[in-house]
């Protein structure tokens, strides 16, 4: 089975109180019906319990299509990184049919990684986001104020979506400042570039993902539910 089993993967990110007794189950509401989430679905626990209850459910779905999504994304940068130290050896002048088809390939392996490295960030996004709704925005405003990740993931999820329309942008425009200044301030990279265009204006995915994942997956499971323990005040359960 592709799926991992509930349990084992409370046991993954040290999610053991989502097992006490009573915890995560059915709520009523004021008039003694069962309680649905914003969504219809039926409320398992008080709300922050709730919301973490949902990620798991959701993360549980969609962790096979990550883990096939990054092992691709790690092919397709490695075999371009490889690409790019080889190429730094051959001659435009001496091999120049060799020169093209090398920078040709590494042309096209970089736009597979950044593109397998933003669908990436667009699923993660998603669960993030209905995690947020679910916690509710008023709880978890001054946790993301002094937490990057759900920033970053939302903004380099924007980069993959928008990254075109930053390239023609004159100036940086009010919608698209909160996600270029939030890629930009985790690569490190100015804000504005010449004139006052966005700093990014290309698909930096695959730079983010590696810089977030440390180059594994498992790595980005553990930061995602580290953020959404944080987030939901796990401690206090």
């Amino acid at each position: 089975m592709r799926i991992t089993d509930y349990d084992q993967a409370l046991s993954l990110f040290d999610l053991s109180k989502l097992k006490s007794k009573g915890l995560v189950d059915l709520q009523l509401d004021a008039d003694g019906n069962i309680a649905q989430a914003r969504d219809g679905d039926w409320q398992m626990g008080p709300q922050r319990v709730n919301a973490l209850f949902r990620l798991v459910e959701r993360w549980r779905v969609s962790q096979f299509t990550i883990d096939e999504l990054f092992n691709a994304w790690r092919g397709a940068a490695d075999e371009r990184n490889a690409m790019q130290s080889q190429s730094n050896h051959t001659s435009l002048v001496l091999n120049p049919q060799q020169y093209w088809t090398d920078a040709e390939s590494i042309a096209e392996l970089g736009e597979n990684s950044g593109i397998l490295a933003g669908t990436i960030f667009v699923v993660l996004d998603n669960l993030v986001q209905r995690f947020r709704q679910d916690l509710g925005e008023t709880t978890i405003a001054a946790y993301s104020a002094q937490q990057p990740f759900d920033a970053v993931i939302h903004a380099a999820a924007a980069n993959f979506r928008h990254y075109d329309e930053w390239a023609t942008s004159k100036v940086i425009k009010p919608k698209q400042k909160p996600s270029i200044a939030a890629v930009c301030s985790y690569l490190s990279v100015p804000i504005e570039g010449a004139n006052g265009a966005p700093g990014i204006r290309s698909n930096v995915c695959s730079t983010v993902l590696e810089k977030l994942s440390e180059c594994s997956a498992t790595n980005l499971h553990r930061k995602l539910f580290d953020y959404a323990k944080a987030a939901a005040h796990y401690h206090e359960f």
